[in-house]
């Protein structure tokens, strides 16, 4: 039913926060396996149901407009990105977002974010697998681009489903406990990660790193740590 009301890509605007429309489909998560690391092995079918995700990271504006406060080292830009967020933050700032405006908002599955960042690509990088600088800075800001600092969102090239800083910029935590082993025995219809565990997902690489920019890579931090790198986008449940 969703899917003959919106487009696959097509955007809605709340407030004059951007999302875009992610229909159902299946896509191969994880690395091919003479790539990356074990936790992203082995790659696997996984089917994805529609959601809306939002077209940049959280912003500093966005962030005081719900939560009254921000957090963020770097304030030279309310449009940069919000960081200095835990994950439980994160999950207050979806709370608030979804009483205000009557909506489900949450922070993305990891097969949610893996799926939106490759955007139907089973490359290195969603913008293929040329590792030339010169191509990266083109959609990525990281450690070689920076200037050791977050960016304005929204400034390099978008993904070829129109979403904006997906790699680099800042950490993006997700809904997943991490588990290194668990693309193992994974299901294959919308998983949602393990029932407990000790550390969250967080994905996309930073302002800080030069490494950690494909769409497969993974790493995880603590509910309550908190990091100038680290910072989230939402997505809202249809």
């Amino acid at each position: 039913m969703v899917n003959n009301i919106y487009q696959h890509g097509s955007c809605i605007t709340i407030d004059g926060t951007e999302f875009i429309f992610i229909s159902g489909g299946t896509f191969a998560m994880g690395s091919h396996e003479n790539e990356g690391n074990i936790d992203e092995h082995p790659q696997h079918i996984v089917n994805i149901a529609p959601f809306f995700i939002s077209k940049n990271p959280t912003t500093q504006l966005l962030y005081y407009t719900i939560m009254n406060e921000n957090p963020s080292l770097f304030k030279m830009n309310s449009n940069c990105p919000v960081e200095n967020t835990s994950w439980l933050d994160a999950m207050r700032f979806c709370n608030r977002y979804s009483d205000k405006y009557s909506i489900k908002a949450r922070l993305p599955f990891e097969c949610e974010w893996e799926y939106s960042c490759k955007a139907g690509t089973n490359s290195k990088y969603f913008w293929g697998n040329c590792d030339d600088p010169n191509i990266i800075d083109k959609y990525v800001w990281y450690g070689k681009n920076s200037n050791n600092q977050t960016q304005a969102v929204g400034h390099k090239l978008p993904n070829s489903w129109g979403i904006y800083d997906m790699c680099g910029n800042v950490w993006e935590w997700c809904m997943d406990w991490y588990d290194e082993k668990y693309y193992s025995i994974s299901p294959e219809d919308n998983p949602k990660g393990p029932t407990t565990g000790k550390y969250k997902v967080m994905r996309g690489g930073s302002w800080s790193t030069s490494i950690c920019v494909r769409s497969a890579f993974r790493t995880w931090g603590e509910i309550n740590q908190i990091d100038n790198t680290e910072g989230f986008r939402i997505v809202i449940e249809l």
